[in-house]
């Protein structure tokens, strides 16, 4: 049975992004692995430009330009990428232009999110990633390797760090078969250990998701009209939340003119009257 294991990393801030990458890359050249194409992904603010700027210093990036636009309800955002689509190969660039343009984020280079991936095929023990594996991993890494992230945040830059190794283990057994000297090496240049995740890569046909029409017939007719009232009262009880404002459109939202800063103070002004707390962290986004 293969198994994925996602492993994150203690990743600060403080360390210089460019320290490591050099240090991920130098593990990964010394184990020998072959080959390396590095993916990477350098998306925008919405402010200035980092793309332009990058540009600017290596014109020959020209052709790695596109636009990206995560979902529907968020604007594309210029990027530089060299990401291809499943089942191709990725056209890399020399190491030494993103360790360059790395040394300069986030003051020449304040680029809003940026993803490097180191994609290593011995990592993946000759398994192949197939639809069926699990969303939530796919979403941090598309390929077995080295991931490391950095991006902006209203309290600073958020560093991430992670690796994706499929091994092939016995059911019965109550641990894992060591990883390779080489495959370790590499996974303890990046650093101390947070937390690993264990997806099987095989797992039983999912049951069918229950629908109302499979509810006896008197629960369903109770669920339509529950349904139905609710739908009709949604104007009532957005009414009774009482929000502070109007939420506009989220293109109208972008036309605002203020799209980029702290957002803590404006949220805290808003709803501490009202006796609420502002906290929490988000780590989200499209690489």
């Amino acid at each position: 049975m293969h198994l994925a294991m996602l492993t994150t990393f203690a990743a600060s801030k403080r360390e210089p992004l460019a320290d490591v990458l050099e240090r991920v890359h130098a593990a990964i050249i010394a184990a020998d692995f072959g080959e390396l194409h590095v993916q990477f992904v350098l998306a925008d603010s919405r402010g200035v430009s980092s793309v332009d700027r990058v540009l600017k210093r290596f014109p020959g990036l020209e052709r790695f330009t596109k636009s990206l636009q995560p979902t529907p309800a968020v604007a594309a955002v210029k990027a530089i990428s060299n990401r291809a689509s499943p089942g191709t190969s990725a056209e890399t660039i020399d190491f030494a232009i993103l360790l360059e343009i790395a040394r300069g984020v986030p003051r020449s280079f304040p680029f809003h999110s940026i993803g490097i991936q180191f994609p290593i095929p011995a990592f993946s023990d000759g398994a192949e990633l197939t639809a069926e594996f699990p969303p939530t991993l796919v979403n941090q890494m598309s390929m077995p390797g080295i991931s490391v992230g950095d991006r902006w945040w209203v309290n600073g830059r958020l560093r991430s760090v992670s690796a994706l190794v499929i091994v092939d283990a016995d059911p019965a057994a109550k641990k894992l078969p060591p990883l390779p000297d080489s495959i370790a090496a590499v996974l303890a240049a990046c650093g101390k250990v947070k937390k690993t995740v264990q997806v099987p890569l095989v797992s039983a046909p999912a049951q069918q998701r229950p629908t109302i029409d499979t509810a006896a017939p008197e629960i369903a007719a109770s669920i339509r009209t529950a349904v139905r009232d609710y739908r009709s009262r949604i104007a009532e009880i957005v009414e009774s939340a009482q929000l502070p404002h109007d939420l506009p459109p989220n293109q109208e939202a972008f036309t605002t003119g203020v799209t980029a800063g702290p957002k803590k103070p404006e949220l805290e002004r808003a709803f501490t009257p009202m006796g609420y707390d502002c906290r929490g962290d988000f780590r989200g986004g499209w690489l």
